[in-house]
């Protein structure tokens, strides 16, 4: 089964040393092994293929209209464990920036939070359903990221992540 798009909540930090005031480093925690929703398995071996292509990917404000950073094709991956909402999940994690010059379409990184949420668009998705009713991911593209104010839940699935396939 193809699915054309899905939209997966993501976490972002801003990193400790800023060496460019023309921009802001962070790291995304852009994907974890394991069942997303629910109803999406992602295998490490699906989301390691997929790293080659996580370059050049544009990151947009909330409202989609305007680019405010992006993952250069510099960025830098790698996994690593994080607790997040009291479960332990392997993260690929990616390095991106944030540009300066659109502080004003950015969140307020000066609140000291830990994580911010980060919505990612997944494109070219194939996927097959399994007996335990949940989809394999088997192979996907990253096609851009949106900043969100919203609280990261991977628990519930909502409209604004996209449609579901029926089960």
């Amino acid at each position: 089964m193809a699915l054309d798009n899905l939209t997966i909540p993501a976490l972002y930090s801003v990193n400790s040393v800023q060496p460019d005031s023309r921009q802001i480093e962070i790291t995304i925690n852009l994907l974890f092994e394991g069942a997303c929703f629910g109803k999406y398995l992602f295998s490490f071996e699906a989301i390691n293929a997929a790293t080659s292509d996580i370059q050049n990917i544009p990151i947009v404000d909330e409202d989609g209209t305007c680019g405010v950073g992006v993952i250069p094709e510099s960025a830098g991956s790698r996994w690593t464990k994080l607790l997040v909402g009291g479960k332990w999940r392997n993260y690929l994690q990616v390095d991106a920036l944030l540009w300066t010059k659109m502080q004003d379409k950015l969140p307020d990184l000066d609140d000291n939070k830990d994580f911010r949420s980060i919505e990612v668009d997944l494109i070219n998705i194939d996927a097959e359903l399994q007996d335990d009713g949940l989809y394999a991911v088997s192979s996907f593209q990253v096609g851009g990221c949106r900043l969100t104010q919203q609280a990261t839940d991977y628990a519930a699935f909502s409209n604004r992540y996209g449609n579901l396939p029926k089960r």
